[in-house]
C-alpha cells in the first residue's frame, strides 16, 4: 500500500471491493455501448481487455463490439462477407496479444 500511497492502518484492501464499484456507479448512468457509436463517429477509441482479467475480459468487449452498430456497421463486419483480421501485437519484441481496428 505504500506504493500507491496509502496509509494501509486506515484503509483495508479488497479485491473487489463493492464500495468502489458503487461510488463509479451514477444513478442515471448510461451504459457505454449506447454512447460509443456517437463518440466513434468523431473520436477514435482504444477498448483494452486484457488476456487474463476475469473481471472485464476480452470476450465481454468482443460480443459488446460484434453487436454494436456503428459507423455504418455492426461491429468489425465491413458488410461485403469480410471482416477486420485480427494482428500480432509486439511489443520489444515479444507478442503481447491480438490487436482489432476498423
Amino acid at each position: 500500500m505504500s506504493g500507491i500511497h496509502i496509509n494501509d492502518k486506515k484503509v483495508t484492501w479488497e479485491e473487489c471491493s463493492s464500495s468502489v464499484h458503487n461510488t463509479f456507479k451514477a444513478y442515471n448512468s448510461k451504459p457505454s455501448i449506447t454512447l460509443l457509436p456517437d463518440l466513434l463517429q468523431q473520436i477514435p477509441i482504444i477498448l483494452y481487455s486484457g488476456q487474463y482479467d476475469l473481471i472485464c475480459n476480452h470476450w465481454a468487449t468482443e460480443a459488446m463490439i460484434d453487436g454494436m452498430t456503428w459507423n455504418n456497421g455492426t461491429g468489425f463486419d465491413f458488410g461485403n462477407g469480410t471482416s477486420s483480421p485480427k494482428h500480432l501485437w509486439i511489443v520489444d519484441g515479444e507478442s503481447a496479444g491480438l490487436i482489432q481496428s476498423a
